[in-house]
């Protein structure tokens, strides 16, 4: 490997060589000058014996690795340095002293010196990890935390002064858990003991802060915190089922006392649960386990993670997160995992099994405030789609409850907003909102479908945007389906948005030709405008209609063979009233298109019906 490569072929200088504690000279090429610089204190490092000698030498190392070039850092990663430096590690901890209750200042600064390093790139870091962590760096710092912890226990000391060697400690074993294939090792690591440790020191200090031996200091607290998260973040089931094994489901006990103290709760630890739980529940077993836990509520119908996540999105001013960004995470983490668990159908009987628990009467109409008016897109595009999720249950109670809710005026006002000035995520929470109301279906009041339909040809008619012009096609087709006085837009606007629109982005074609087959149904509908009106042409003959119509006949691929079919099925359905003949005949492009479709039509029955078109439209002309 070229990892490999560079530790045992790059050369070394003599220690008269090297320049120490200046700036880059600018008369130089600045990377060779950092390599030379890198060898010479390789070597040096290398040979240091004595503690003053190691102590100089790192001193320098530290100095030379405080940048933030990622490819210097690739560099020192590449020459040896994190092994070098494990192995400085390994000889200060044979000699420090056994009973010691802080790290030792050789230690912190080798310590400091990894960081630095690790701050190369993600691959480096990998490579340093299974050449140098996982079977030497991890068990000496393992076990340097694990010795200062025990002696800190024995000497009941909990002064934070000297807690800065722990700090490094778990950043560096941080570097690794956001590494994917390293997160396995570190779960299972002794089986899971020092994780067990660390999860249980954490669960008491939520208990009873003040007794805390390993978290006197907040930021040694903040560190472990984030490596619990780290360690969540797209690990494999199995993992995260190791986790929740560890020291007899400590984590989800540690999670149900956050979820209980959610208003008291400092807005770190509020970021921290909720993204654990985001993290676990992307997985449908471990959210199962989450949602089948009450952890000794009085009342079995309610669920304690699922109303802890309710709670941060309750919007009252005694929760204790204020306008920060943090609060904003905090937020975005409990919308995103309340979405998770909704997205999994099963979960629907537990949200809705009671209706006074706080979940079955709140979630609704929560999560609509924040699609209303919360002020992060993220939070809105989320909070939608955990609404289109309870739409689609298949749950009967879970129905009821959305059903009860009268989603329709909001669902029209959101359908109907602006959406030139919007970012992604509010787009998708339009795209959204529009296949709710697909889902609801015949849930939906008759009086609202027209309202609908007018908000949604207002919509088509506005964008520029193609997966809302989908969206709401789709959208706009379910309403007339279930609208009896559904009639053919009359807008110019409209169909020439369409045209527009089969010109630029042919994944349009199917949604639009549907659309026309269902007007010109419409159309044929006893009793309908069109049928009242039959001596008169329809306005599916006006020019950009046609236009729109031609231009998918003429779409080649297997894959719009769906669209033209529709494209000729609609073409077919107009041709049965003779008002429609002259001006689709007129159409040139029109006549020209069905001919070379026709010739080049394989389908036998196909064939014939677009000869059938030709033969009646031709007299017309």
């Amino acid at each position: 490997m070229e990892y490999n490569r560079h530790r045992t072929e790059l050369p070394t200088l003599t220690p008269s060589g090297i320049i120490v504690g200046g700036q880059y000279p600018c008369d130089i090429d600045t990377a060779k000058f950092h390599s030379r610089q890198a060898i010479q204190i390789l070597d040096d490092l290398n040979q240091s014996i004595t503690p003053s000698e190691r102590w100089q030498t790192l001193q320098r190392a530290l100095y030379l690795f405080s940048h933030n070039i990622v490819e210097f850092h690739n560099n020192e990663i590449s020459m040896g340095f994190d092994k070098a430096l494990c192995l400085k590690l390994g000889y200060a901890v044979v000699t420090t002293q056994k009973d010691a209750t802080y790290v030792p200042k050789e230690i912190v600064l080798i310590c400091q010196c990894l960081l630095q390093v690790f701050k190369c790139s993600s691959e480096h870091r990998l490579c340093s990890f299974r050449h140098v962590g996982v079977t030497e760096l991890i068990p000496l710092l393992i076990q340097i935390w694990t010795n200062i912890i025990q002696n800190k226990v024995k000497t009941d000391r909990q002064p934070s002064d000297n807690d800065e060697g722990l700090l490094l400690i778990i950043r560096i074993i941080r570097v690794f858990s956001k590494l994917i294939p390293a997160k396995s090792s570190l779960i299972n690591y002794l089986n899971g003991a020092f994780l067990g440790h660390l999860l249980r020191d954490m669960h008491e200090w939520m208990r009873e802060p003040e007794l805390s031996v390993l978290y006197s200091s907040n930021e040694v607290l903040w560190e472990a915190l984030g490596l619990v998260k780290d360690l969540t973040f797209r690990s494999q089931t199995t993992d995260k089922e190791a986790l929740l094994r560890l020291e007899e489901g400590i984590l989800l006990k540690t999670i149900s006392i956050c979820c209980g103290n959610v208003k008291s709760l400092h807005p770190r630890i509020q970021e921290w649960w909720s993204s654990v739980v985001w993290n676990l529940a992307l997985d449908r077993s471990i959210c199962q386990i989450l949602m089948s836990t009450n952890f000794g509520k009085v009342n079995k119908n309610e669920n304690t993670v699922f109303d802890g996540l309710l709670q941060i999105l309750k919007d009252d001013d005694d929760i204790n997160v204020g306008k920060s960004g943090v609060s904003i995470r905090i937020k975005k983490n409990a919308i995103s995992a309340i979405g998770n668990i909704v997205a999994d159908s099963r979960n629907h009987k537990i949200i809705f099994q009671n209706a006074v628990t706080a979940s079955s009467s709140t979630l609704l109409p929560r999560l609509i405030n924040l699609v209303e008016s919360d002020v992060d897109p993220v939070v809105r595009r989320r909070a939608m789609r955990t609404i289109r999720c309870l739409a689609c249950s298949t749950d009967s109670t879970t129905k009821s409850f959305v059903e009860e809710e009268n989603l329709s005026s909001f669902l029209i006002s959101m359908i109907s907003r602006n959406s030139l000035h919007d970012d992604e995520n509010d787009h998708d929470m339009l795209v959204q909102a529009c296949q709710t109301v697909i889902a609801l279906g015949g849930s939906i009041k008759v009086e609202a479908w027209s309202h609908l339909e007018k908000v949604l040809v207002q919509q088509i008619e506005t964008t520029t945007f193609t997966r809302i012009i989908s969206a709401a096609i789709q959208c706009l087709i379910e309403c007339m389906r279930n609208n009896p006085s559904s009639r053919s837009p009359s807008s110019e606007v409209f169909w020439k948005r369409l045209e527009m629109s089969v010109s630029n982005s042919p994944e349009t074609h199917i949604h639009i030709s549907s659309l026309l087959v269902m007007l010109a149904k419409i159309e044929k509908r006893p009793g309908g405008f069109a049928a009242e009106n039959i001596e008169n042409p329809s306005i599916l003959t006006t020019t950009p209609v046609v236009n729109t119509v031609t231009t998918m006949l003429l779409e080649s691929g297997i894959s719009k063979e769906d669209s033209r079919n529709q494209a000729l099925e609609a073409v077919l359905i107009l041709t049965e009233n003779e008002a429609n003949k002259r001006p689709l005949a007129e159409n040139d492009r029109l006549l020209s298109g069905l001919v070379s479709l026709c010739l080049m039509q394989p389908d036998k029955k196909n064939k014939d019906s677009i000869k059938q078109v030709i033969l009646q439209l031709v007299p017309e002309i």
